[in-house]
């Protein structure tokens, strides 16, 4: 154990959560390396944690539930205070708490650590950046804005199912598939016009939960329709089942901007290829290596990419995957980036 207390602020604690659920994975993995794990969630859904993890709801919402969430900030700020000299603390994706209670954290002397990988730069990230003593992310691109606290650690995922998943996955793997919110910034239709003649038999598979913007909907549907594409928009499905989901699927569209979602590296994580334009998520995902492999620059378009990967070989096709399965493994395991994580805030303080 390299600390007593870690103090972790994030957004979701829920199994059942689809987007959020990996988080889960992260808190479990800290538990095995700090003595006391205190988690303070915007919103608590199921969980199952080790006996040395409390979970704690923060609320939030109309107005009486923030003024709720306020006074329970409160009482953690307490404890920090009582425990100064044996705790770190870590904001997930918390912007907000790294402003408050962040600046009080700071005049207390506790390392606190901001973990943030998104293209969206609100306020409250500005002002937390200012006050954490470490911003940690995934790679180079998927924080915002320069800063000379950025620190580099990989993704953090469970992946101990992937390496059981890939080990069983059929020969026979096809359609193109995309996981997270059907959202304008997902760039979604972007693949639906690139893709080449030689593969738009294949299905193309939009799954997860639906934007506020119904027009994205229909306006993929209206695109997939003109250029004679099988496309499918599914509901989000549960965190267990998204291996299981994509090892079935033969490329995986990765289309955020400077940003690399969970399910890009669970993806490459089962052996399915991944078709981006974003260099970021070809670095994580081992993509650069197969484009190397294959003598091929890392700045193809999207056609230029499934038409290459829909040319393979069969024996081309299987080593290229087990390449990728191996490099997104090495890269992104929760243990590793864990450990990371802990020793960036660890070294702030010094």
């Amino acid at each position: 154990m390299i600390q007593k207390h870690l103090f972790i602020f994030n957004l979701e604690t829920n199994l059942d959560n689809p987007l959020l659920a990996f988080t889960h994975d992260w808190i479990t993995s800290f538990s095995k390396k700090v003595e006391y794990i205190h988690v303070f969630s915007t919103h608590v859904g199921r969980f199952d944690l080790p006996n040395n993890v409390d979970v704690n709801e923060l609320g939030g919402g109309s107005l009486l539930k923030k003024i709720q969430a306020i006074f329970r900030l409160g009482k953690a700020s307490l404890a920090i205070l009582n425990l100064r000299r044996e705790s770190i603390v870590f904001h997930h994706m918390s912007t907000k708490t790294g402003v408050f209670p962040g600046i009080f954290i700071r005049i207390l002397g506790v390392p606190q650590g901001l973990w943030y990988s998104h293209s969206a730069h609100p306020f409250s990230l500005h002002l937390a950046s200012k006050i954490v003593n470490v911003i940690i992310t995934s790679t180079n691109g998927a924080f915002p804005f320069k800063s000379s606290k950025v620190s580099y650690v990989g993704h953090g995922l469970e992946m101990s199912s992937a390496l059981k998943v890939f080990d069983q996955m059929s020969p026979n793997r096809v359609g193109i598939v995309s996981l997270g919110r059907i959202a304008r910034i997902k760039n979604l239709d972007k693949i639906l016009l690139s893709v080449p003649t030689n593969i738009n038999q294949f299905p193309i598979s939009f799954i997860g939960p639906k934007d506020n913007n119904e027009d994205v909907e229909s306006e993929l549907k209206a695109i997939a329709t003109k250029n004679k594409i099988k496309l499918e928009i599914l509901p989000p499905i549960d965190h267990s089942s998204v291996l299981k989901k994509l090892v079935s699927y033969s490329i995986y569209y990765s289309g955020t901007p400077k940003s690399v979602d969970k399910a890009t590296i669970e993806a490459a994580s089962v052996g399915c290829f991944v078709v981006t334009t974003e260099s970021t998520a070809q670095v994580l995902t081992g993509m650069d290596l197969v484009w190397k492999e294959l003598n091929k620059p890392n700045n193809l378009s999207l056609e230029q990419q499934m038409q290459i990967l829909g040319d393979l070989t069969q024996l081309q096709d299987a080593k290229l995957r087990h390449l990728i399965h191996k490099q997104s493994v090495k890269k992104n395991d929760v243990t590793t980036t864990v450990s990371k994580i802990l020793s960036k805030i660890m070294k702030s303080k010094l």
